[in-house]
């Protein structure tokens, strides 16, 4: 029950079309994360995660000679072995890094001449909390955070997260229908998908994707919510 990892995006891309879904956009894997919550850095809120409660697949220690394996994993973790967040998503943040269809403006030095797609969520070899700082040497871990790879990389922590646009119909020639309106990712403008996601317009930024269409991941964190709303 662990992680699939040294996943390109090339097999990313085929393994959620064969399932039917696709790669979530960078803008998308932010609301997912978040859940609701309002600019925060983790996927629980701004308090860094600890020794007392690690909340996450991480690197403790002396990168990368001594991993002191506070978190109990050395490499990845099974996919439910940390909370969730407040839509029942697990590991959205360390454990492996998560492929997304956006494309990425900083590149790797190694290959600038060549296109680069976004990567979320950091992994088991990455740093977080009180650490987050010391070891330049690897990246920080939180919700904000991003690298960039091409498109036929891929590591022991290179991983996929797929979504599905809810009552889309893909089309043999590419792309969604949204209520009877035949769009693609790219006919929308993602500035505008990013302003209406940080002021929470969630209403509008359906409306503005096509009506009913959304994650299945914010519409689980929707359904979450309200049922938490109404216990309360």
């Amino acid at each position: 029950d662990h992680a699939a990892v040294h996943i390109s995006l090339n097999d990313a891309k085929a393994y959620c079309e064969w399932r039917g879904m696709r790669l979530p956009t960078e803008t998308e894997w932010e609301y997912a994360a978040r859940a609701g919550l309002q600019q925060k850095r983790y996927t629980w809120g701004n308090q860094p995660p600890s020794a007392k409660n690690w909340r996450m697949n991480s690197w403790q220690g002396d990168f990368p000679h001594d991993n002191s394996l506070e978190d109990g994993w050395l490499s990845t973790c099974p996919s439910r072995e940390f909370e969730p967040n407040q839509a029942g998503i697990y590991n959205m943040l360390g454990n492996v890094w998560e492929w997304t269809s956006t494309e990425a403006e900083m590149k790797r030095e190694e290959s600038q001449d060549q296109v680069h797609y976004v990567l979320k969520g950091g992994s088991f070899i990455d740093v977080a909390g009180a650490q987050a700082g010391k070891d330049p040497k690897t990246d920080i871990i939180d919700v904000n955070v991003l690298t960039s790879n091409t498109p036929d990389a891929g590591s022991s922590n290179l991983g996929v997260r797929c979504v599905q646009t809810r009552g889309a119909r893909k089309y043999k020639s590419g792309g969604y229908r949204y209520n009877d309106v035949k769009r693609t990712m790219k006919e929308l403008d993602q500035s505008k998908i990013g302003e209406l996601t940080a002021a929470g317009k969630y209403d509008e930024l359906r409306k503005y994707m096509g009506g009913a269409a959304h994650m299945m991941m914010a519409n689980k964190a929707d359904k979450h919510l309200k049922k938490k709303q109404r216990n309360n």
